[in-house]
């Protein structure tokens, strides 16, 4: 990183989190839909990839309650082992 892009970092990272929250979301809108054209056929291809593999049967899912559950109770083991 050059010093006038580190001294434009270091100038708004001391602003107040609210005024950096908005600013940060204003720059993904900026560079929303940005993307190299190698990397968008690159997520075609997983994408399509993922699909034909859900409906084959290839792959299983698992309903969105049980994928919760199990993620709280590994945050709340997370949590333990923390404290």
């Amino acid at each position: 990183m050059n010093g006038t892009i580190q001294h434009l970092v270091d100038d708004l990272m001391a602003l107040p989190l609210a005024t950096r929250a908005l600013l940060a979301e204003k720059l993904v809108e900026s560079v929303d839909g940005y993307a190299d054209m190698d990397i968008q056929r690159a997520w075609r291809a997983e994408i399509t990839r993922r699909v034909e593999e859900y409906e084959s049967g290839d792959v299983t899912t698992l309903a969105a309650e049980a994928v919760a559950h199990d993620l709280r109770n590994v945050l709340d083991e997370t949590r333990r082992v923390s404290s």
